[in-house]
């Protein structure tokens, strides 16, 4: 057989295989609450999300291993190009992040020391979040995508904006915890799949996760950080 053709379907098993992996692995998330269910643990809310984050965190260090091993990559973070990756290529998710800081202020009920425990929750939880779907979706899965495709603007162009829609799609999973959500669902993948590809973007131009998981963390916060008040 062919050389290049026998490449070829090396090549589209592994992007095979990084699509499955990143399809169980977003869906490993929901394991936690499963099985507080199964065994019938009537944990907070606090508690609950504590433990999700911590699981996240393990499957952050899962998908590097799966990026190692299937793509023979190393997760690049760093401090290259980070400056330039926030505020420049990440222009845009900085004015989202300050805008909607803005938008969702409340009037305060509570003092900051009342509020602390409730701020390290959520600093820990967006954190969390920023590592896992990082890694998850621009380290293992933008980078099947541009291997496959190969380098070159129109490829290049095709991976970050497969990748940016597979990870919007995975937000349809979120169905699960909210069936009766369904337009609310919709709209969050709309915005997730344009957040995947500028952070794609990010990523292709700095070379570097840091920057993309450093805006991904400050624009969740930004969105729940008032509700730490009331």
């Amino acid at each position: 057989m062919d050389s290049k053709i026998m490449d070829k379907k090396k090549d589209i098993r592994i992007l095979a295989l990084a699509i499955i992996s990143t399809l169980i692995i977003a869906m490993m998330t929901r394991l936690p609450k499963l099985l507080l269910l199964l065994i019938h643990a009537d944990v907070s809310g606090n508690v609950l999300n504590l433990i999700k984050s911590i699981f996240k965190f393990i499957l952050a260090g899962t998908t590097a291993l799966v990026i190692r091993n299937l793509l023979n990559e190393k997760v690049k973070i760093g401090k290259r190009n980070l400056v330039k990756g926030i505020f420049l290529y990440g222009t845009i998710v900085v004015i989202a992040t300050v805008l909607q800081f803005i938008v969702n202020f409340y009037d305060l009920e509570k003092g900051i020391m009342e509020a602390m425990p409730s701020l390290l929750l959520l600093i820990i939880q967006c954190i969390s979040v920023g590592v896992y779907e990082e890694i998850l979706c621009r380290g293992l899965l933008f980078t099947a995508f541009r291997n496959y495709f190969g380098e070159g603007k129109k490829k290049i162009f095709l991976a970050i904006l497969l990748s940016g829609l597979v990870f919007g799609l995975l937000h349809l999973t979120n169905l699960i915890n909210r069936p009766d959500q369904i337009m609310s669902v919709l709209l969050q993948v709309v915005y997730t799949t344009v957040g995947g590809i500028v952070f794609a973007f990010v990523y292709y131009r700095t070379d570097n996760l840091l920057p993309c998981i450093i805006l991904h963390t400050l624009f969740n916060f930004s969105g729940t950080y008032w509700k730490c008040f009331v």
